[in-house]
């Protein structure tokens, strides 16, 4: 019996990411219907679990003490070989890469290296590849390393690459070979609300979506901690006054978690308020129950914009990547994505009393949702 491969990052503390792998391989499962064949999963970094702790300070010594032995992204590599030597063969059908942010060389370049390793097994054993919904990040003809994986994802083995965002940066600039089908598709996690069915519920909560208090800094955007908070000191002093609870919240990934900490403790402090932070979810599940619980929310992570999307939620996005303003731009609501350096905490309000009004109604969300459902149908009936 053969098998798929799924490769993603199913295992991650943000859980955007695990959102997106979910989906693929819900996706995969339900496009099969009830072929014989077994499903293998592997994670980028080369996990079997969720290496979580609870204790922040013990995963950073963890990871600094696996670096000293270890040389930048050995240590991932080392394990990922191990799981494509256990699942990929030459009785493998076929591999999906399932999608998020993985066209990138900028940083980290574990994903380049991943894919690199996981097509050259590919290549050796005739298994075809495809890549469903990936983001792009940009091309560089004189960058070394996106040079290197543009030959990566040109091998041989490749067969389809759909992206959620960049279809011309993919086309004109990474795809050489012309057996290399690509596509423009909607996000996979865009199917979240049919693998997770919860209810949204209207109870005059506005979920303040938080993240990590040097992420815009180390994306090149001149805003730091101390303006992070303070934006989003403003922003909850904006929809308490429009008679909603602001509820602090992440997608789960610890540091976003340790931000959110420090925000409600200056609101406490200078508001003189009790402010709430919804536990941190450790499942995708939880963080769709969370995010189905807010009429509206305004957040900085891609992915809980295309959740709340899924679910009817209405969202603002907070711009530190690209990225967001194209999923924006291909779900008809360009507007609703806030660039920090261009505009103020009104103009974010008075986006968010629009996409309250409007919801969701500039395009077909059912035939968008489609495009990766069937791209992934005519991968598998042609190589499965």
């Amino acid at each position: 019996m053969g098998n798929i491969v799924l490769a993603g990052l199913f295992f991650d503390t943000n859980l955007g990411d695990q959102a997106i792998a979910e989906s693929t391989e819900y996706l995969v499962k339900d496009s099969l219907k009830n072929q014989d064949v077994v499903l293998d999963k592997i994670d980028l970094y080369g996990r079997k679990k969720i290496e979580n702790n609870s204790n922040i300070l013990v995963d950073k010594v963890r990871f600094h003490i696996r670096r000293m032995k270890y040389g930048p992204n050995e240590y991932e590599l080392a394990r990922l070989k191990k799981l494509c030597e256990k699942y990929i063969s030459k009785d493998t059908k076929c591999i999906i890469f399932t999608g998020g942010g993985l066209i990138k060389y900028k940083y980290q370049l574990i994903f380049s290296r991943a894919i690199e390793m996981i097509t050259d097994f590919a290549n050796k054993n005739n298994v075809p590849v495809m890549f469903c919904g990936v983001g792009i990040e940009g091309y560089d003809e004189n960058d070394v390393e996106c040079q290197r994986l543009k030959k990566v994802i040109n091998s041989d083995c490749v067969k389809v690459i759909t992206t959620r965002d960049d279809i011309e940066c993919l086309s004109n600039n990474y795809v050489d070979s012309a057996t290399i089908k690509t596509a423009l598709v909607a996000d996979p996690a865009c199917v979240i609300s049919g693998l997770h069915k919860i209810k949204n519920t209207k109870n005059k909560r506005v979920g303040l979506g938080v993240v990590r208090g040097r992420l815009f800094v180390d994306n090149g955007i001149n805003a730091d901690e101390d303006a992070l908070i303070a934006l989003y000191s403003s922003l909850y002093q904006e929809i308490k006054s429009r008679g909603y609870e602001p509820i602090i919240y992440t997608n789960g990934l610890g540091a976003d978690q340790i931000f959110a900490e420090k925000l409600k403790k200056h609101l406490e402090i200078t508001l003189n308020v009790n402010a709430e932070v919804a536990n941190r979810p450790t499942t995708v599940e939880e963080l769709c129950k969370i995010i189905c619980s807010f009429d509206a929310l305004i957040c900085a992570r891609l992915h809980s914009s295309i959740i709340a999307y899924s679910y009817g939620v209405p969202s603002i996005g907070i711009v530190w990547n690209e990225k967001q303003r194209m999923f924006g731009k291909i779900i008809g609501y360009p507007e609703r994505f806030i660039d920090y350096s261009n505009s103020t905490v009104s103009d974010t309000m008075k986006a968010f009393e629009k996409a309250v009004d409007e919801e969701y109604r500039n395009i077909d969300k059912d035939n968008f949702v489609k495009t990766t459902r069937n791209e992934i149908e005519a991968f598998l009936q042609k190589y499965v």
